[in-house]
């Protein structure tokens, strides 16, 4: 897929551990109940994604490795999860992605992997689509990214942010959201653009 109008954005993000568990979701992966996380800066899933414009009329083409090895399984899940984004995101439907995922730590160690798998590729999209939408504010690009990951892992809302996460409505706090977490943005992650 390489060529001369490829380009590259990469992202670092977090796993996390809830201190405070969501135990049950509703609707389009919204939580029940608020819960709170604690971001495990050292166990981290870098993505890249190499993409460019796809001319033809066929929509999003992807490619999804993980660690460099091909990996059908997830590729076929997160295609599907691109494609059901595309009504917010409409220019993915014009690019050809290939996506490159590696952890710090081993895929089956009891670490939500997940979580921090869909939050790096969601920063990543919502950096992409930036380049086309004009995501440009800060909170409003943190928000994006972590509304979009929930909807692929309920927690990886919470890995779009270091530190302590909340996520979910609470009474007395207008800031917080059944949408997308809210942390404080310190992101040692910083994209690779």
């Amino acid at each position: 897929m390489s060529g001369p109008s490829e380009k590259t954005i990469s992202w670092k993000s977090p796993s996390n551990i809830a201190l405070v568990k969501y135990w049950g979701k509703y609707g389009q992966q919204l939580p029940i109940n608020p819960s709170l996380s604690l971001t495990l800066k050292q166990s981290t899933t870098t993505t890249e994604i190499r993409y460019r414009q796809n001319n033809s009329s066929n929509g999003l083409k992807m490619q999804f490795r993980f660690e460099d090895k091909p990996a059908p399984a997830f590729e076929d899940r997160i295609h599907r999860f691109l494609i059901a984004q595309s009504p917010r995101y409409p220019s993915l439907n014009n690019l050809s992605l290939e996506i490159n995922s590696s952890n710090t730590f081993p895929q089956s160690s009891g670490i939500a992997s997940s979580a921090s798998a869909f939050s790096a590729l969601a920063l990543g999209i919502v950096s992409l689509v930036g380049q086309f939408d004009q995501v440009r504010d800060r909170d409003r690009f943190f928000q994006a990214a972590s509304e979009l990951a929930r909807l692929g892992s309920g927690s990886a809302s919470r890995s779009v942010y270091g530190g302590y996460v909340v996520w979910g409505a609470m009474d007395g706090y207008p800031s917080y959201s059944d949408r997308f977490a809210v942390g404080n943005c310190m992101s040692f992650w910083k994209p690779g653009i």
